[in-house]
């Protein structure tokens, strides 16, 4: 009867199991295995990394990064590409370029905090920025330029109740609009919703519909002109 003699021998540099014949050396399974696990480190690491770079392709993927992890790389990406855009927003809608300046610090740091309120269901991240720019140019303009109430001003008397034939002739007037609205094109009320009631720039309008600033302008030209046609003696 053969027998299998398992021989132990140590040295300063490995261990050997000697079974039979076959020698097998535990300090090279040990590195095999420190390997395989470097290799998975960096393998995550570089999975990680082309998982982020994705997210700031999109400006909806910088501010969900920014309100999970306050992610200084998404928010730089917003800054470079919204910040020009908010200056000029804000210059074109009457303030100077030092007010426009400070309109564009507040909208920013409003992003930096309150980036876990933006909900891309209810709205795109430049609508939900360009709404956040406004509303800072606004109370800048107000705190500026607030003057004492006087309450001896017109505006300040409350008006008079209107006749119900003013009521039933706004709501006529109310119904035509709404109804030459619609008879307009799908792309025409695209443009209008987004310029009048969204209150977006026309390159932000371009840039949202994928198409030329011109066709923009083109756009609302023609359907303000089919509106004013309908509407006739509106006042």
């Amino acid at each position: 009867m053969n027998t299998q003699t398992l021989n132990i021998k140590n040295s300063e540099s490995q261990s050997r199991v000697y079974f039979g014949a076959s020698p097998v050396s535990i300090s090279g399974k040990n590195k095999n295995k420190e390997v395989s696990a470097k290799k998975s480190i960096v393998s995550n690491k570089k999975r990680t990394a082309v998982l982020q770079e994705a997210t700031y392709d999109t400006m909806e993927g910088c501010l969900t990064a920014i309100a999970e992890r306050k992610d200084r790389k998404a928010f730089q990406r917003l800054f470079e590409s919204f910040a020009p855009k908010l200056k000029s927003f804000a210059m074109r809608n009457g303030v100077g370029m030092e007010l426009a300046e400070e309109v564009v610090q507040e909208t920013f740091i409003r992003i930096w905090r309150k980036a876990e309120q933006f909900d891309s269901t209810k709205a795109s991240a430049s609508t939900w920025i360009y709404t956040i720019a406004r509303n800072q140019r606004i109370d800048l303009l107000r705190k500026r330029h607030r003057p004492e109430p006087d309450f001896e001003d017109p505006a300040f008397v409350p008006d008079a109740e209107p006749q119900p034939s003013e009521i039933i002739a706004r709501d006529e007037e109310a119904n035509k609009l709404r109804n030459s609205i619609n008879l307009l094109s799908p792309e025409q009320q695209a443009v209008l919703k987004l310029a009048f009631l969204e209150e977006l720039p026309h390159v932000e309008v371009a840039e949202k519909l994928d198409i030329p600033l011109g066709t923009v302008k083109s756009r609302i030209r023609l359907a303000m002109k089919h509106i004013r046609s309908n509407l006739g003696d509106i006042r």
